[in-house]
């Protein structure tokens, strides 16, 4: 079979000093042709839907299922597939009007598939304050896929744990925010799960790639 979909870098970035902006960029980073964009926008003050992202590469990003939390903010993943390689290419996430506490998250995966990248998707959100989330399961269809899920809470000062079974990429981006991944090595349910070490209201997205 094709081979197992695996992170080859990331970059992020995170606007937490209360000031606002239209946009926020992640710093540069070499992106391979032919590879696949993860991309978690997140900002904290404004529900509009978010703007989908923009890269110097040219990539166009599709947009997942968003989740909000009136006290949170909104948290959305994107993905472009089968992308056009720069070897600094600088993605940002843009934002329809001028927002506060903001983070980028970009994960490059090499091997997914080219044409259908997307298997399946969920979201959540928490509206009592907790030490943890979930959302919807997964049940991915290719063993060697990948399942992305990032979260954030509604304070700073967050650090985030993974879920079992996946590994932590950002453990406390902004001090709200925070993202991880995990391997398909077999077929079943996969149950997106994060923690973080003060009770929180949150919202949480979550993607399995093929």
């Amino acid at each position: 079979g094709a081979a197992a979909i695996t992170l080859v870098n990331q970059a992020s970035a995170a606007n937490s000093t209360g000031s606002t902006v239209t946009s926020l960029a992640a710093p540069a980073a070499n992106h391979t042709a032919g590879n696949l964009l993860v991309v978690i926008c997140r900002n904290g003050t404004n529900f509009s839907a978010q703007n989908a992202p923009t890269d110097t590469a040219g990539n166009t990003f599709v947009g997942l299922t968003g989740v909000s939390d009136t006290s949170v903010g909104v948290i959305q993943m994107w993905y472009a597939k089968n992308i056009k390689g720069n070897a600094a290419n600088v993605v940002t996430c843009n934002f329809p009007v001028a927002d506060a506490y903001d983070t980028i998250s970009v994960l490059q995966y090499a091997g997914a598939d080219q044409t259908n990248p997307l298997d399946t998707q969920s979201a959540s959100f928490g509206p009592s304050a907790t030490t943890s989330g979930t959302a919807p399961a997964l049940t991915p269809t290719r063993v060697g896929g990948m399942v992305v899920v990032a979260a954030s809470a509604d304070n700073l000062g967050m650090t985030f744990t993974a879920g079992s079974g996946f590994t932590i990429r950002d453990a406390a981006l902004g001090g709200f925010s925070g993202d991880e991944d995990r391997s398909v090595a077999a077929l079943g349910a996969v149950t997106p799960a994060m923690s973080w070490n003060q009770s929180q209201r949150w919202v949480m997205v979550a993607a399995a790639f093929k």
